[in-house]
């Protein structure tokens, strides 16, 4: 199987910057809403689009 030159790179930048964001922020939902499990189908399944709340962590 062939695969793309930069993808081991391009993982770890996605790893970097999320877990940057975890740090720097608190993640949740907006006050009273529920979180939905359900998919969305496109090409493949994917989730449904949502809100979240980020609080700056102190």
């Amino acid at each position: 199987k062939r695969s793309c030159p930069g993808e081991s790179y391009a993982r770890t930048e996605v790893f970097l910057y999320f877990t940057a964001i975890l740090q720097k922020f608190h993640v949740s939902l907006p006050e009273g809403a529920k979180p939905d499990f359900d998919g969305q189908l496109g090409i493949g399944l994917g989730p449904k689009p949502y809100d979240v709340c980020l609080k700056k962590r102190f």
